[in-house]
């Protein structure tokens, strides 16, 4: 004798099954719902961040955009003396004063190679003219790494004077 199943049968594992199907569809929907508030969430959080940065950052860009500009000025041989000891004193009080708030090390380091390059004249690596480029590069490295960013490459240009 073969076991014959039920109309009543059959109806009841289809029910079943739909009911485990909605119950998994639910258990997605909710895994999905909770994963897209936390990217939200941490987007949110980059974006707060970011926003919270952008005084001390913008302050840093204006800080070492004057410090290229000064170290290029004074590195500048057919600039009248009185000039180059005008943008040597600015640069001086920049370095030594705000400058320190927003600095990394490896401007610093560029920085003490062009003072010992400008004042001591050892300048190993070439023109005072290159070691004020190095202070322009150092700050461009330090935006680099502070905004997370890949600035497009520029030329090199040790090979000018």
């Amino acid at each position: 004798m073969g076991i014959t199943v039920t109309p009543s049968l059959r109806i009841r594992d289809w029910d079943a099954a739909t009911k485990f199907a909605g119950i998994v569809a639910l258990v997605a929907g909710g895994m999905w719902s909770v994963w897209i508030y936390h990217q939200t969430a941490k987007q949110q959080a980059s974006a707060a961040e970011i926003e919270a940065q952008k005084p001390f950052s913008a302050k840093r860009l204006e800080l070492y955009e004057k410090l290229a500009t000064l170290t290029s000025s004074v590195a500048q041989v057919d600039l009248p003396p009185q000039v180059r000891r005008a943008k040597r004193q600015e640069l001086d009080e920049i370095v030594n004063g705000p400058l320190a708030l927003v600095a990394q090390d490896k401007v610093f380091a560029a920085l003490r190679d062009f003072y010992s390059c400008a004042d001591n004249r050892q300048c190993k690596k070439g023109s005072l003219a290159l070691y004020s480029r190095n202070v322009a590069r150092a700050c461009r490295s330090s935006i680099e790494e502070s905004w997370k960013v890949s600035l497009p490459p520029v030329p090199a240009s040790d090979a000018l004077p």
